[in-house]
């Protein structure tokens, strides 16, 4: 079969049965939402919510096992060969795109390891295409989707080729709430290799808003790749700011129980005058990080009667 005569019908064919064989989990998830409309009202809250999570944790991995099916289930239109076989086969960079971009406008679901891995091979190349197009696409609230899907793609992609201009749109949209939490993930997704140029650009920055979202990507990968430089910056970062509460959410995410005594330190020294949203998200991150809170309890009692 030749692959690359038959571009414009292989697209639609591949996202086509993609959205067919993820349509299966979503009539399961409305048999599941069918079944417990009617008990909704007599379950606490606490069970709803924890019915709802496991199930959510279900149809992740029913998805996964759905992607892999998929990949090498053969389709009798493209004459029975299978996804794999077909985006394995692809050898033009322009084809490569031309699915992704029609699969991404033509599904919901997040795109296929198998596509995903094809385009990890056309490198920096990819990369540079596909932030042209998360920039093109950030201009106009009608490619929303276009924008995520993009850019869940360069973090899967996983290339440090990324890492520059990834942190570049995190930049240009730090205060678009939404697309900064998907350059957020994608930049996470990234990994090890985001922890350098972030240290740079925090070592000789002043500490805004932006420089806290940056602590917390930092701090979200550096919690698997430690690094003395990340402790000292967070440590650094909480005893200067004047806004505590972002970076006490960076002291959990890093998750270093060298912060305990600071932690302890400064709700002894100001856990009475502190807001109530930083003095519970700074005694759950010294609980988390095994410090001894029963001194705080009062504390807490204080502030639930004054509410009261």
């Amino acid at each position: 079969m030749a692959i690359e005569n038959n571009i414009e019908n292989i697209k639609k064919i591949l996202a086509e049965s993609y959205k067919n064989a993820i349509s299966e989990i979503f009539k399961n998830e409305e048999s599941f939402i069918d079944r417990n409309k009617s008990d909704e009202n007599e379950l606490s809250i606490d069970i709803i919510e924890h019915t709802l999570q496991d199930y959510l944790e279900n149809y992740r991995n029913e998805k996964t096992k759905v992607m892999d099916l998929w990949a090498k289930t053969p389709i009798p239109e493209l004459q029975g060969m299978t996804p794999s076989e077909i985006i394995n086969g692809l050898n033009c960079f322009d084809d490569v795109y031309d699915v992704f971009l029609h699969m991404s406008e033509n599904t919901d679901e997040e795109l296929p390891d198998i596509l995903i891995d094809k385009m990890r091979q056309y490198g920096a190349a990819m990369s540079e295409k596909l932030i042209n197009l998360a920039r093109s696409s950030a201009e106009t609230d009608k490619q929303e989707h276009v924008f995520a899907e993009t850019v869940s793609i360069i973090g899967r992609m996983g290339l440090s080729a990324s890492v520059e201009s990834l942190l570049q749109l995190l930049y240009d949209y730090w205060e678009d709430i939404s697309k900064s939490e998907y350059l957020e993930d994608a930049l996470k997704n990234l990994g090890e290799a985001v922890i350098e140029p972030i240290l740079a650009k925090l070592e000789k920055n002043e500490f805004g808003e932006f420089e806290h979202r940056l602590l917390y990507v930092l701090a979200s990968v550096g919690s698997k790749h430690k690094d003395e430089r990340i402790y000292r910056i967070i440590r650094k970062a909480f005893r200067e700011a004047d806004e505590k509460l972002p970076v006490a959410v960076c002291i959990a995410a890093y998750n270093d129980g060298r912060a305990v005594p600071m932690l302890r330190s400064f709700l002894e020294r100001n856990g009475r005058d502190i807001p109530d949203e930083l003095f519970i998200v700074t005694l759950e991150t010294l609980n988390e990080l095994g410090g001894d809170i029963t001194d705080f309890m009062g504390m807490l009692r204080e502030r639930v009667l004054l509410k009261n």
